[in-house]
């Protein structure tokens, strides 16, 4: 140990004029954490501070480089394990416990408990902090200085971004990507620590460069890996509650309904695309309960042997035909409507005849509601979830609501506004959550923002949130039907 700390003592001399930045960035950063309603500058000071880690541990590894034959270092008596530790000290303190400390203090002078977290503000710690340490470092140690760290860095960090930019039209997992995020995590801090260890063991520095860059682009291909419906078996398997499988059943309404134009439907098909909304009853739905439909995939069979098979779309599901609700959440039993997208082509051809519908919709069942009272103006503290909310006015009149939760958010959460003059009353959709066990942003806090026109003054308002306690799957077989009378109008149909 007596090895460690001289090696950690002569980083700390050589390195102070880089240690103090990263100090002042972690100050800046842990200052805006605290205001955490109104902080518009955090995400620029976040990428900074990630940066100044970053620049930190590939300056701290450079001290004594791995790759080459003339390093001074290879003839002092201290052996490679002992400078890891001294490495990984350095970083501990300077990286990490900032991190620590600032996230920390943030939840304290918000009225929320750091012990109560320190499980979240662990993992918040270990996640960016070490994260950011460990990738940096282990590029350090497969190049000779800065400059060389350069030419690898900006080609990853491209390629990363490349990749990010090319699947903007990308299947987005919404609520479940944190699965994704967290497997490619895996993956490139996998390959981060065997680099090290292949380096400060064995110095084989051919190899590790190669597994790197591997492993750097799967990280760049990640947006286009994976598929959802495995995520939402993983997700399932983390359900809070065990759900009967006779409760929440569907099933096609054959009681004639007025068709839906395109005014009407909450989805409406692209270039190419058609749509049919299938009437659909559900019912058994657990008391005190909501759901939401996450995502649609559908079979259409002819008599002739012809069929077309959708994916799991997010754009179609169960969903409510009440005019300005949340048309994604279920409230009740009751009749409903269920969207699917299929393609036109197949559509024009099998719309006159009798053909066999079947389909699976993904469903989020919601409890353990809690409501609690918002002031109209100012800040609300100690809300459901250990929640903070800010009203404020907004721009032409309107009215801002922005609330933070130590993560995660609730699965769903609504601000209700009721006006005490004429009782007109609203809700609000803030907070779609997510699945996530931590923190996805960098940060102890998740944040949410609606913007909406108030009921006339004077008015109460209340914060309605809701649990993810169940991930489930209901199949709903039409074994004939003729789609168009069922398909929605576009805008561009004639009558």
């Amino acid at each position: 140990m007596r090895e460690v700390l001289l090696i950690f003592r002569k980083d700390l001399r050589h390195l102070w004029p880089r240690i103090v930045p990263l100090l002042v960035v972690s100050v800046l950063l842990g200052w805006t954490e605290c205001q955490v309603l109104r902080n518009p500058v955090v995400g620029l000071l976040r990428s900074v501070w990630l940066l100044a880690v970053a620049y930190l541990a590939a300056s701290v590894i450079h001290e004594e480089p791995l790759p080459g034959h003339q390093q001074y270092w290879l003839t002092r008596p201290y052996s490679r394990r002992q400078l890891l530790l001294a490495k990984g000290l350095f970083l501990m303190l300077f990286a990490g416990l900032p991190e620590l400390a600032m996230e920390a203090a943030s939840m304290s002078l918000n009225g929320v408990s750091p012990l109560v977290h320190i499980p979240l503000l662990l993992s918040t710690t270990l996640i960016f902090a070490g994260g950011a340490s460990l990738v940096a470092a282990a590029l350090a140690s497969v190049t000779e200085n800065l400059v060389q760290l350069l030419w690898g860095f900006l080609p990853a960090s491209g390629l990363v971004i490349l990749g990010f930019v090319l699947s903007a039209n990308a299947d987005s997992w919404q609520n479940l990507e944190w699965i994704r995020t967290s497997a490619l995590g895996i993956v490139l801090f996998a390959a981060a620590i065997t680099v090290l260890f292949l380096q400060y063991s064995l110095r084989k520095t051919a190899l590790s460069r190669c597994l790197l860059g591997g492993a750097i682009l799967v990280v760049a291909a990640g947006p286009f890996l994976g598929s959802w419906h495995a995520a939402w078996a993983i997700a399932s398997k983390f359900s809070g509650r065990p759900l009967d499988p006779s409760a929440v059943r569907l099933a096609f309404d054959p009681v004639a309904r007025p068709a839906l134009d395109f005014s009407d439907a909450f989805y409406s098909p692209g270039l190419g695309q058609a749509g049919i909304n299938l009437p659909t009853l559900v019912a058994g739905m657990p008391t005190g309960t909501r759901i939401i439909c996450e995502r649609i995939a559908a079979r259409i069979e002819t008599p002739e042997g012809r069929s077309w098979t959708t994916t799991w779309n997010p754009a179609g599901g169960l969903y409510s035909t009440t005019p300005l609700e949340d048309a994604h959440l279920i409230r009740g039993d009751g009749p409903y409507s269920q969207h699917a997208t299929i393609d036109e082509a197949f559509y024009r051809a099998v719309k006159d005849t009798p053909v066999h519908v079947h389909t699976i919709v993904a469903l989020t069942l919601l409890g353990e509601r809690e409501i609690a009272p918002l002031n109209t103006g100012g800040t609300t503290g100690h809300l459901p979830g250990e929640g903070i909310c800010n009203a404020f006015p907004g721009p032409f009149g309107n009215l801002m609501v922005f609330c933070a939760w130590p993560a995660p958010a609730p699965a769903r959460s609504y601000v209700l506004a009721r006006s005490f003059k004429n009782g007109q009353s609203l809700a609000s959709l803030l907070s779609l959550g997510s699945d996530s066990r931590y923190s996805m942003s960098g940060s102890v806090w998740d944040r949410d923002a609606t913007l909406f026109p108030p009921p006339p003054a004077p008015l109460e308002m209340q914060l309605e949130t809701w649990k993810a306690v169940a991930h489930f799957e209901r199949e709903l077989d039409i074994p004939q039907i003729r789609l168009s009378g069922y398909a929605v109008r576009r805008i561009t149909d004639m009558p």
